[in-house]
C-alpha cells in the first residue's frame, strides 16, 4: 500500500527519548505511527509537514469543488446570476442589485 505510514515505533520508546524522535520527524518530514500495547496508537508529525498536508487537502477540496461546478454547467444546472441575486435579495430582505 503506497499510503502506509513509513515509520512505526512504540509510544513507550517515544516517551523515553522524545527529542530523538522529534529530530527524526523534522528531518524526514514523514509521519510516524506510535503503537501502544501492540496495536495502532497515534500518528505524530512535525508542524511544517502537517501544515503542508493541510494545504494539500485544501487544494484537493478546491479541485473537487471546481470539478463539481464544471459538471453542473455541463448538465445545465445553472441559472443567470441576476436571477439568483434577486432571489437572495428577496429571501434576506435586502435591496436588489441595480443594473448599471
Amino acid at each position: 500500500m503506497p499510503n502506509q505510514i513509513p515509520t512505526t515505533d512504540t509510544l513507550a520508546n517515544f516517551a523515553h527519548d522524545p527529542r530523538r524522535f522529534l529530530a527524526q520527524l523534522r528531518e524526514s518530514g514523514q509521519p510516524m505511527l506510535l503503537t501502544e500495547d501492540g496495536g495502532s496508537g497515534v500518528v505524530v508529525q512535525d508542524a511544517a509537514s502537517f501544515q503542508h498536508f493541510l494545504e494539500k487537502i485544501e487544494q484537493l477540496e478546491t479541485i473537487a469543488a471546481v470539478k463539481e461546478s464544471l459538471e453542473d454547467v455541463a448538465a445545465g444546472r445553472t441559472r443567470p446570476i441576476r436571477e439568483a441575486l434577486a432571489e437572495l435579495a428577496t429571501k434576506y430582505q435586502i435591496p436588489p442589485v441595480q443594473d448599471e
